[in-house]
């Protein structure tokens, strides 16, 4: 079983931790803005890395890896992370 993702705030307190891609989409939904520039900041992007190396799932780490944070825009970054899993929402056990 993979081991879930920790969703966390700016200053690295734990915001939710989820166990699957659907789990993510939800969180991704919801969470503050924060939490997105954290796991985006200096060009990373933890998404793409925990699809990839916990679920195995390169077909999703490649098209989250295609998102680069929009410092300007979060919320323009948040839409394309969730275009992102949405395009395997069938898929996403």
């Amino acid at each position: 079983m993979a081991d879930g993702f920790v969703l966390k705030l700016a200053e690295g307190s734990v915001y939710s931790t989820v166990p699957s891609l659907e789990g993510l989409a939800s969180a991704l939904r919801t969470c503050p803005a924060n939490c997105i520039r954290f796991h985006m900041r200096g060009g990373l992007n933890d998404f793409a890395v925990w699809s990839s190396k916990s679920l195995k799932r390169e077909d999703v780490a490649l098209k989250l890896k295609a998102v680069r944070l929009n410092e300007s825009n979060v919320e323009e970054t948040r839409r394309l992370l969730l275009d992102a899993l949405s395009s395997k929402q069938a898929k996403l056990k």
